[in-house]
């Protein structure tokens, strides 16, 4: 409709198409930019493919709140924590920052915790220097059983 009336300044006209056309490109070359950065990448899906191989289906995954949804359905267990559960989020954040076995064993006995998934994004999220559950990971009661490319999986025994 904007270029098909008669303009009175055709370089006015010319210009207004080619900003049109550039914005079009800018944004799509934007979004193509972040379009892997939106879903599971092919790392996360082998993960939760072994957990689901490998870990009794009656056993809860714990993960960051935002992986909860692909814990779900890629492996078909029940997250921990999922981001619309607000009334575990002070659990959540007890598991995610406590350095006490004292205190976040209980709790993962409690919920029938089978394994902890760890991603690249929890690990600078939750650096294992500053304590928190990757802290944890140290004990004797986690076993390493799945690692690949920053992603692994930590049996809860």
């Amino acid at each position: 409709a904007i270029f098909g009336k008669k303009w009175n300044q055709p370089t006015l006209k010319t210009f207004t198409l080619l900003l049109v056309i550039l914005s079009l490109c800018f944004s799509t070359v934007s979004y193509l930019q972040r379009f892997p950065a939106l879903g599971p990448s092919s790392d996360d899906i082998a993960a939760l493919a072994w957990i689901k191989d490998n870990i009794p289906a009656e056993k809860k995954i714990v993960a960051l709140p935002e992986q909860g949804y692909y814990v779900r359905y890629f492996s078909g267990h029940e997250p921990f924590y999922e981001p619309h559960q607000k009334e575990k989020n002070m659990l959540e954040n007890t598991l995610l920052n406590s350095t006490y076995i004292a205190t976040t064993f209980p709790i993962l006995e409690k919920y029938n915790v089978g394994a902890v998934y760890v991603t690249p994004a929890w690990k600078e999220q939750y650096p294992a220097d500053q304590g928190g559950l990757l802290f944890l990971l140290k004990n004797e009661r986690f076993k390493l059983q799945y690692s690949s490319e920053g992603h692994e999986v930590w049996k809860f025994e």
